[in-house]
C-alpha cells in the first residue's frame, strides 16, 4: 500500500465516519458493479466500496483540488481502470444514461448564514440545497435494486427530507444515529429561527454545541 500525503482539508469528518460505518453494515453482501460518491472529497468511502468488491467507482465533485486527492489516494490501492472521478457540479458532466447500484453522499448542508466567498472551505454549510438536488436525481441514477446512503443533518429538517423522499416514490430509512460537534463560532451563523425550531435537537454544554445526525438509506 502507498502512503500518500495528508490535508487537514481532507481530514474525515464524523459524517465520514458514519457514512463508513453505514457502508459497512449494509454493502458487506450487496451486488455492486457501478459506485457513485456525489462530493468524492477525499475519496475515502469510494476506497471503503472498492475494498467490498465494487467493480467500478465513480466519483464527482465541484472541487478540482479534492478530485486531484482522491484520484491518488484511489490510485493508490486500485487500478485506475476502476476509478472514474469528474470534476464539475453535481450531475452536470455525468453521462445522463449511467446508473448506479449504489450511491453514498455527504455532502456541505449544515445550515450557515454565511456567503460561500467568504465560507472556509472547511466549513461546509448550504442548507438544503445539495441535498434536495441530489434526492430529486435518485429516481433516474439509481438501478432497479439500487440504493443510496446519505449523510444527513438534522438542523435542516429531516421530516422535509421523509416526505420529498416519498413524494418521488422512494422509501426512506434511518439506519444510523449520531452526535455532531460544532463550534460555537460556526453556530453563531444560523439563524434564531432554526436554532429555535430545533432546539431540542441540539445540545449546549458551556462553549460546545452538540446536534444530530444520521445516515439515511434510500431504495425503490
Amino acid at each position: 500500500m502507498t502512503v500518500i500525503s495528508s490535508s487537514d482539508l481532507y481530514r474525515p469528518s464524523i459524517y465520514t465516519a458514519s457514512l463508513l460505518k453505514a457502508i459497512d453494515s449494509n454493502c458487506a453482501n450487496f451486488s455492486m458493479n457501478h459506485v457513485l460518491d456525489v462530493g468524492v472529497g477525499s475519496g475515502i468511502c469510494l476506497a471503503a466500496l472498492g475494498r467490498l468488491g465494487a467493480s467500478n467507482m465513480w466519483g464527482l465533485d465541484i472541487s478540482k483540488d479534492s478530485i486531484e486527492f482522491a484520484n491518488q489516494l484511489l490510485c493508490s490501492e486500485f487500478k485506475k481502470d476502476r476509478v472514474n472521478l469528474v470534476h464539475g457540479d453535481m450531475f452536470e458532466k455525468l453521462d445522463p444514461h449511467l446508473s448506479f447500484d449504489l450511491i453514498v453522499a455527504n455532502l456541505p448542508q449544515l445550515p450557515i448564514n454565511i456567503g460561500s466567498i467568504d465560507r472556509p472551505p472547511t466549513w461546509g454549510g448550504g442548507g438544503r440545497g445539495l441535498v434536495d438536488r441530489l434526492i430529486h436525481q435518485l429516481p433516474q441514477r439509481m438501478t432497479k435494486n439500487g440504493m443510496s446512503l446519505i449523510a444527513h443533518c438534522d438542523l435542516n429538517d429531516f421530516k422535509k427530507t421523509e416526505e420529498l423522499i416519498r413524494s418521488l416514490r422512494l422509501h426512506c430509512e434511518t439506519v444510523y444515529e449520531f452526535y455532531v460537534y460544532e463550534s460555537v463560532d460556526r453556530f453563531s451563523k444560523i439563524s434564531d429561527d432554526i436554532l429555535k425550531k430545533h432546539s431540542d435537537q441540539i445540545m449546549f454544554f458551556g462553549p460546545y454545541a452538540i446536534s444530530s445526525a444520521r445516515i439515511i438509506k434510500v431504495t425503490f
